[in-house]
């Protein structure tokens, strides 16, 4: 053998195996950077939960505060509380306790929203904070950070949601009921107090004084009104009571010759997605692409909108007979003492709907318009819708419909007109962080 093979032979040998121990370091890196994923991965996936317990939690407490019987402060942190740990993060409840949730009023005017009641504020808004995290004693566990001493990680999220006034509803009954005004002057032999503006001529003559006043919502620039002359929430402390004991008896089909009458409505034609007409939407919710709004005063160059047309062909007996299906439908709903409706099947462990099916949403017009239009003799008036109220059907008495006068879920519809707080019937609620 040549000293040139051996010499050949030798450097070889001393290199046999060094790709081995190359392979060797990087498949211990790699499966390092493997492993760390994997803790890595956890911790993502739980900050998504974390999070998602949080937006939970602050909308249940601003549906309990918007929608429930608000006593107590604590009855509202506890129902974000309960419904935020309900959310696992990574297999395990989020530690939220009474103290992670807060209740607030906006400090800021949120666009396309009316500014809170002047002078006092209302609660409404609910921050909740949701923890996963060793300070808490609920730390994410890690698997192979532990290698390189790193024993558990954590994760924490908060957010925010806010309760406002809505100004739309897809689901209205058609049924027009006038607005709450300022009885001043009785009509003899009427059943119920009666809206007297002008005398019996006709506008624009006056009727005698005392006659009745009423004031309709005005809307700012911003379609936004503080308040309403109409119905209207009254305020108690810091806090913005959800239900109200204002009881109304619905009685007859209004009279369009006659001046408006508490308790008398107005059969109105409802746009509908199906195009069923006013059967239909005594039946179910109309569910309109294009649901019915508030609508402005006047609007230069184009007059009043009216958003809503008196339904000629609406009867007593067809809302009666309405009115019997729906409590038919929730046979052990009553109202309860605490203002708000109780034994629902809605609130089942399988609830038959979303709410009530014995509560509707009414439309609320103005009386002034009404009271303009009916003249001369003969003439039908408009419905101007300025807002909405939602209406528990107690019972079916006769010729009658008694109910209660509460809140319901609505819909909100940016730039169209939109009542204060004091006078929110409809609400709805949103997460804002």
């Amino acid at each position: 053998m040549s000293p040139r093979q051996l010499h050949r032979r030798t450097v070889g040998a001393r290199e046999r195996g060094a790709v081995l121990v190359q392979v060797a370091l990087a498949m211990t890196v790699l499966g390092g950077f493997c492993a760390m994923s994997i803790d890595f991965g956890l911790l993502m996936a739980a900050r998504g939960q974390v999070q998602t317990a949080a937006d939970a939690g602050a909308l249940a407490g601003a549906i309990a505060l918007g929608f429930d019987e608000v006593g107590p402060v604590t009855d509202v942190k506890k129902s974000a509380s309960a419904v935020a740990v309900a959310n696992l993060v990574a297999q395990s409840a989020p530690d939220v306790t009474i103290g992670d949730v807060n209740l607030d009023s906006f400090q800021f005017q949120v666009p396309g929203f009316p500014r809170f009641p002047s002078p006092q504020p209302v609660w409404n808004s609910v921050a909740v904070n949701a923890h996963r995290n060793k300070t808490h004693g609920n730390a994410l566990p890690t698997f192979f950070g532990q290698l390189v001493g790193i024993r558990d990680q954590g994760v924490q999220a908060a957010a925010t949601a806010m309760m406002v006034p809505s100004n739309a509803s897809d689901c209205i009954w058609p049924i027009a009921i006038p607005d709450f005004w300022v009885d001043k002057s009785t009509v003899a032999g009427a059943p119920a107090p009666t809206f007297v503006k002008y005398a019996a001529t006709g506008p624009p003559t006056l009727a005698p004084a005392p006659r009745d006043t009423y004031t309709p919502p005005s809307f700012n620039p911003t379609n936004n009104s503080a308040s309403t002359g109409g119905y209207s929430v009254p305020f108690s402390g810091r806090i913005l009571p959800a239900r109200l004991s204002w009881p109304l008896t619905l009685t007859n089909v209004m009279d369009v010759t006659l001046p408006a009458e508490r308790g008398r409505f107005v059969p109105a034609q409802v746009p509908r997605h199906d195009g069923g007409g006013f059967a239909s939407n005594l039946a179910s919710c109309n569910s309109s692409d294009d649901p019915v709004k508030i609508e402005p005063t006047y609007v230069p160059g184009d007059g009043y909108v009216e958003r809503l047309n008196v339904e000629p062909a609406g009867t007593l007996a067809a809302v009666l007979a309405a009115a019997a299906v729906r409590i038919a439908a929730d046979p052990g709903a009553s109202w309860g003492p605490s203002n708000q409706v109780v034994s629902s099947c809605a609130k089942d462990p399988v609830p038959c709907a979303s709410m009530s099916p014995r509560l509707v949403v009414l439309p609320v017009f103005d009386l002034n318009r009404y009271e303009e239009t009916r003249w001369p003799a003969g003439a039908t008036p408009k419905i101007r819708v300025v807002n909405f109220v939602g209406f528990f059907i107690k019972r079916v008495i006769g010729t009658s419909i008694e109910g209660q006068l509460t809140v319901a879920p609505g819909r909100v519809v940016m730039g169209k007109p939109m009542v204060g707080y004091g006078s929110a019937f409809l609400r709805t609620t949103f997460l804002s962080r």
